[in-house]
């Protein structure tokens, strides 16, 4: 007798095909964010092809990457089966490195809930309910403690600066709707969405999930009309091949971040040769179909908004530090006003992307900021010892702490508000290339000492896949002394 029709949608969210699809979305609304913002404002020197070359090499340094994070992922759960490795849920505050996407498993963490039972299967386990495996358990295998705590901290770096770029591109966005000053927005922006993650994230999670999974397929429409005014407007681009690093940094942010969240499906998968490879096609699909959105948007707005010049530009946009869709719609109404429901288009796409962006990734935030409140018990908190009800110790900590990270982003928001493409390009692509590209590279030569030699994983990589991670982490530790040097230099002339 056939099943009802929720017995077959069941059966088709347990079925690996299902996970091929969940992990592509999955990829791909992690990756699109404010990279996409901020990118076509850094083509105002080099020009389209430059980029186009810089942008190619990273696409295949990151699909190194989710290649790497996915084979010490098998080396985890293989060590995990044979050593019965456990990690404290309390001691591990970086778990949202593999739920940043699950909203629903973030706010049921937060909110301390009554976890479900280790025979029903959740975001976080396997197939079977079983307890899943996350990347932050898999650096705590292949990483000392001194490296670990970079790494953690480079998490921490990344969230937090994330959230400051989306809270200053939010309020721009929103101002650019309502027409006002954005400065006058940051607050309100900051303030409303905090509320709704701290008290309201489980009113609003099945609109945020769809939204989320959606992004990219509303991004294809949007690049689709932009591309109807390109056409029409015709612009000669210009490229300089000596200004090609310009984009490299913000170029590695707007495609970075996949590694954080695919163990989120991978702990769903089967675990054996042929659905081990068709989710690392998945991965990569996802990471293509990104590359190729990105750079069809870079090329529409360059087809459409000057490079430089007095007017509305590009360069303009970077010295003001707005996102890409400011000047892109301004001179949309400006010059082409026929084409103005297309700007409108646009920028209500923007509003929308980038809440659920600000609102998803300060959920994980504040499970982090969940996880501090639970294991520290040292300094500022010696007087709450005094209190024989350890909840009230733990919620008191964690008003301290929601007060101190939110208040921080507000801050920082408020008295940089031309800030958006500095702390794009220096600060978040610093802890995003140290986080998912030299600590992956580092783990992968680690997990091939003499004490993992042993572990038979399903899915065995080419040794020329091996090899690459030495140019992958050379790539990585560039960026990095690039992105040091540059904010150095960026310092010095403000001196």
């Amino acid at each position: 007798m056939p099943g009802t029709w929720k017995e077959k949608f069941a059966s088709l969210r347990a079925s690996p095909f299902w996970v091929y699809v969940n992990t592509f979305f999955i990829t791909v609304a992690s990756v699109l964010g404010t990279g996409i913002l901020g990118l076509p404002v850094k083509l105002s020197r080099c020009g389209f092809y430059p980029f186009l070359v810089s942008y190619t090499v990273g696409f295949f340094m990151q699909s190194f990457v989710l290649i790497y994070v996915v084979e010490l992922l098998q080396k985890t759960k293989l060590y995990k089966e044979v050593n019965t490795m456990h990690v404290d849920d309390e001691e591990d505050s970086a778990q949202l490195l593999t739920n940043l996407d699950d909203v629903s498993y973030l706010t049921a963490t937060a909110e301390n809930k009554t976890p479900k039972s280790p025979t029903q299967p959740t975001e976080n386990t396997g197939p079977h309910g079983e307890q899943g495996i996350n990347l932050h358990m898999t650096a705590k295998l292949f990483l000392d403690k001194y490296s670990l705590v970079i790494f953690d901290l480079s998490v921490i770096l990344h969230l937090t600066s994330i959230c400051i770029t989306y809270a200053l591109a939010g309020a721009q966005s929103y101002a650019l709707a309502i027409g006002t000053n954005y400065i006058y927005l940051i607050l309100p922006f900051v303030a409303l969405l905090t509320l709704v993650i701290i008290f309201g994230t489980r009113f609003i999670t099945p609109i945020i999930s769809f939204m989320t999974f959606t992004k990219g397929s509303v991004l294809v429409l949007v690049v689709f009309v932009t591309s109807i005014v390109g056409n029409h407007v015709n612009r000669t681009i210009s490229d300089d091949w000596a200004f090609i690093g310009r984009p490299f940094l913000i170029g590695t942010v707007a495609l970075g971040g996949a590694a954080y969240v695919i163990p989120v499906t991978f702990n769903k998968l089967p675990f054996a040769r042929g659905p081990i490879l068709h989710f690392i096609r998945a991965t990569i699909a996802a990471e293509f179909v990104v590359w190729l959105l990105n750079i069809l948007w870079a090329f529409y707005i360059l087809k459409i908004v000057p490079q430089t010049g007095t007017g509305i530009s590009l360069a303009g946009a970077e010295e003001s530090g707005e996102i890409a869709t400011i000047p892109l719609v301004e001179f949309i109404r400006m010059s082409y006003p026929q084409y103005n429901w297309i700007a409108i288009l646009i920028n209500l796409f923007i509003m929308v992307s980038i809440t659920v962006s600000f609102i998803t990734m300060g959920t994980g935030l504040r499970h982090m900021l969940d996880g501090f409140a639970q294991i520290h018990t040292q300094f500022p908190f010696q007087r709450l010892q005094l209190l024989n009800d350890a909840a009230k110790q733990i919620k008191i900590k964690k008003v301290v702490y929601y007060s101190l990270g939110f208040l921080f982003i507000f801050i920082v928001a408020q008295t940089n508000p031309q800030g958006f493409i500095i702390v794009l390009e220096f600060v978040t692509s610093l802890a995003l290339n140290l986080a998912s590209g030299v600590f992956v590279s580092m783990m992968l030569g680690n997990s091939l000492g003499s004490q993992f030699q042993q572990m038979d994983a399903p899915l065995k990589l080419h040794s020329f896949i091996y090899k690459m991670r030495y140019v992958v982490m050379l790539y990585f530790v560039f960026a990095v002394i690039y992105d040091l040097a540059s904010i150095v230099g960026n310092l010095v002339s403000k001196v």
